[in-house]
């Protein structure tokens, strides 16, 4: 996810979760989480800069080390910023993961112009629909990944 200026959209969409969170009427707890071959929480406050190591995108997606991490998200709500490009493994696995849990946890936010066209279905949104993919959405708690 390093091409097509993707970490700059990146960079913009944190941004402006953070201050959608922080300036609006939503109270939710945000973790910034890095995904790849592993996950791992990055240290991040709204309105800060954001950090460069989620900028950072290298490696295969692996689902089971983020199923692993987050662990059970009952209650949460869920950013998955992606190019959507995943091993079948992996899109299979988070398939079956997304099927499990209530209707409306997950929002897929497609990063860049060539991100993957078959990534699609409720919940999928490309970048420029942003405040579409928040429209309405239950506001208890965020988790935000980044594959």
């Amino acid at each position: 996810m390093i091409e097509g200026s993707k970490r700059l959209i990146v960079r913009s969409l944190v941004r402006s979760i953070g201050q959608f969170f922080r300036f609006g009427e939503d109270t939710a707890a945000i973790r910034l989480v890095s995904w790849s071959e592993t996950a791992r929480i990055i240290d991040w406050v709204p309105l800060q800069d954001v950090p460069n190591q989620i900028l950072y995108c290298t490696g295969e997606a692996n689902a089971d080390a983020l199923l692993s991490f987050l662990g059970n998200v009952s209650g949460e709500r869920i950013f998955i910023l992606t190019d959507g490009y995943w091993p079948h493994k992996t899109r299979t696995i988070l398939q079956d993961w997304k099927n499990g849990l209530p209707v409306d946890t997950i929002r897929i936010i497609k990063i860049g112009l060539d991100s993957n066209p078959l990534l699609k279905g409720s919940g999928v949104f490309g970048s420029e629909q942003f405040f579409e993919a928040l429209e309405g959405w239950d506001r208890q708690s965020v988790s935000e990944q980044l594959a």
